[in-house]
């Protein structure tokens, strides 16, 4: 009796052993897939700009609620800026920023933090509008790309942002 107690409880332990061992190659095979999920999800988009989840500019979008059309918008314009920066003649105040791409997005940070929600949506709402309507043409759209530069080009002047807004109004 002794003899078959001691055997299985040896053969417990043994179970117990094989179960853990591939447990822990399953989540040996969890974490390589997590991991190759993760990196995949840091992959940025060439035609999309992903903002640093610890810029105040990400944590100001997380706390709007923009859906998924009017964030690409926001991608549009931030990036349409600072392709404007290397641009000679662009507007005087683009030149505040030194051609530096982070201030940027800082100043659309103060500009869209100084808006009622409502009015950044209506804003984002008309350039996306006047976007797609000028997209087909290249050269309607070069034009309004630089229209809409010239239009924010207050907010480095660090005018008022409401003043900047309702300028934009008509500019957009």
């Amino acid at each position: 009796m002794k003899k078959t107690i001691i055997v299985f409880t040896i053969l417990v332990f043994m179970f117990n052993c094989t179960k853990k061992t591939n447990n822990a190659e399953l989540n040996n095979d969890l974490d390589e897939e997590s991991q190759k999920l993760q990196s995949k999800s840091n992959l940025v988009d060439d035609n999309r700009i992903e903002f640093s989840k610890t810029t105040p500019l990400e944590k100001l979008i997380s706390k709007l609620n923009l859906n998924y059309d009017e964030k690409e918008t926001l991608t549009f314009l931030t990036s349409l800026l600072k392709e404007k920066l290397v641009d000679p003649n662009i507007g005087l105040h683009f030149k505040n920023t030194g051609a530096d791409e982070s201030k940027i997005e800082e100043t659309i940070h103060k500009f869209l933090s100084d808006l009622k929600e409502d009015e950044i949506k209506e804003m984002l709402a008309k350039i996306k509008e006047n976007k797609d309507a000028k997209e087909k043409d290249p050269d309607k759209l070069d034009t309004y790309k630089t229209a809409l530069a010239s239009g924010f080009d207050g907010i480095f002047n660090q005018t008022d942002s409401k003043a900047t807004f309702n300028n934009l109004k008509d500019a957009i």
